[in-house]
């Protein structure tokens, strides 16, 4: 017994089955799955029939034969889960009937759809006028019986929806409790005493409503699929072209993955470089300090040749005057010994001639010594003061050229700087440091930048700053 023919049974026995001393009859009583058995008023006396032995049969009964009972023997008779097993059931309704006291209630539960289930065989389905038919039927055959109420009971886990009906026996509709069946169960399709028309038509069976809401489901569903393919088949190509898209984005970013890390090693190899630089420039600071003393010492120094060089000039002014003083006091002496050579001739008688003479040649020829020694004297001087004024004025550009380079510079390898500066003071013309270490040896094994050391040393030792 499914399980909404066992509880609807219960409901049955509990509002129609009255109470201490009441006889009810159960045809079909076999207990599979549950038998109503157990809902059996105290006090009452159940009695079970069916065509087989078994666990809630109390007598066998034969099929197609009246049951073995007299009649108005039974004050409920329960017939669930039987008719659709029944080939003839509008004949075991009548002698139902036939069983009934007067006023006596009779229950029918059966199958209104579902599935097939042979027990042994598997006849019928009953739907909402069933009732109806069946209450006719027994006025025909001069039967009194009155249709209570009748209804579709909606399923709950089970596959089936109950057709149930009672009906009680005799015309008198008293005595009623005016509970019933179908109101606690939310029952549709109800016929009950009073009504013209069912309360709550339904015309599709539930079966019919599920197959509808299935097929309305499939055809959504399928619907769906169709979009779904659809929308398939379109992120197919959006796959396939966020795919290409991906993939040139994916070279890109190879590419660009490959030129990181050629930055990233260029980075390492400048992090390598950076660190050598800060020990380069660690010392060229150092350098650059001493480098900043020796243009003070230079400076000092270009000071002390510019003053010489002053005095020098100053000299060298004073020798030109006096100079000129000789000349022209030359030039007199000069004029004096050619007037008295051109009077020698008219004085020969006389005896002092010669020796004033000859001494004023010896005069002569000692101013003209005097006058060549201050000549040379003046040449000396002059080329000297020439080779201070231009040895000071190197140094003076040297220094200006040390002083203009980048600061930058100053974080190069000592190594590049140093190039960097031999080639502008080579370009200028100033000093070719690689002839300097080629003529003078010594400056090369001592491993000294030849500008300083002509800087320091070079110069007042007349080392030539030029090849």
């Amino acid at each position: 017994m499914h399980d909404t023919a066992l509880e609807i049974g219960r409901l049955a026995i509990e509002i129609y089955g009255g109470g201490a001393g009441q006889k009810i009859l159960e045809i079909g009583s076999l207990d599979v799955n549950g038998s109503l058995r157990q809902f059996q008023p105290e006090g009452s006396h159940y009695l079970g029939v069916d065509l087989e032995a078994g666990d809630g049969v109390d007598m066998i009964v034969k099929p197609g034969q009246p049951l073995p009972f007299a009649d108005g023997s039974f004050d409920l008779v329960l017939a669930s889960s039987v008719f659709e097993h029944d080939p003839a059931f509008w004949n075991t309704f009548l002698d139902l009937v036939r069983l009934l006291r007067e006023g006596g209630m009779l229950y029918i539960n059966a199958p209104s759809n579902g599935l097939v289930h042979r027990y042994p065989e598997d006849h019928w389905r009953f739907y909402p006028d069933s009732g109806r038919a069946l209450e006719r039927w027994a006025a025909s055959q001069d039967m009194e019986v009155r249709l209570i109420e009748s209804f579709i009971a909606p399923r709950k886990k089970d596959n089936w929806n109950d057709f149930v009906a009672v009906f009680r026996k005799g015309s008198d509709e008293g005595g009623l409790s005016g509970r019933f069946i179908h109101a606690e169960v939310e029952g549709f399709n109800v016929w009950t005493i009073g009504v013209a028309e069912p309360l709550k038509s339904v015309g599709p069976t539930e079966d019919m409503q599920l197959l509808r809401t299935e097929r309305e489901s499939a055809k959504k569903l399928k619907d769906e699929r169709e979009q779904a393919v659809k929308a398939a088949d379109d992120a197919r190509k959006d796959a396939a072209a966020t795919q290409a898209t991906l993939e040139s984005r994916l070279r890109q970013r190879e590419e660009e993955i490959a030129q990181t890390s050629s930055e990233r090693d260029k980075y390492r190899k400048a992090a390598d470089e950076a660190g050598k630089l800060q020990k380069d420039l660690t010392e060229a600071n150092g350098w650059v300090f001493r480098l900043s003393h020796e243009r003070q010492k230079f400076a000092a120094e270009l000071a002390r040749v510019r003053n010489r060089a002053a005095r020098l000039e100053t000299e060298l002014k004073a020798e030109k005057a006096a100079t000129r003083n000789l000349s022209a006091q030359l030039k007199r002496e000069r004029a004096k010994v050619e007037k008295l050579a051109a009077a020698m001739p008219k004085q020969t008688g006389s005896s002092e001639t010669p020796e004033k003479l000859r001494a004023a040649e010896e005069s002569l020829r000692a101013r003209y010594g005097e006058l060549a020694t201050m000549t040379r004297l003046l040449k000396t001087a002059e080329t000297q003061r020439q080779k201070i004024a231009d040895d000071s004025e190197r140094m003076v550009e040297i220094t200006a050229v040390l002083n203009a380079t980048p600061r930058w510079w100053a974080l190069m390898p000592r190594s590049w700087r140093r190039s960097k500066e031999h080639a502008r003071l080579k370009s200028r013309r100033l000093f070719d440091a690689a002839s300097y270490l080629q003529r003078y040896p010594d400056v090369a094994g001592e491993g000294m930048d030849p500008v300083v050391h002509f800087m320091r040393h070079g110069r007042h030792e007349g080392r030539e700053p030029i090849g």
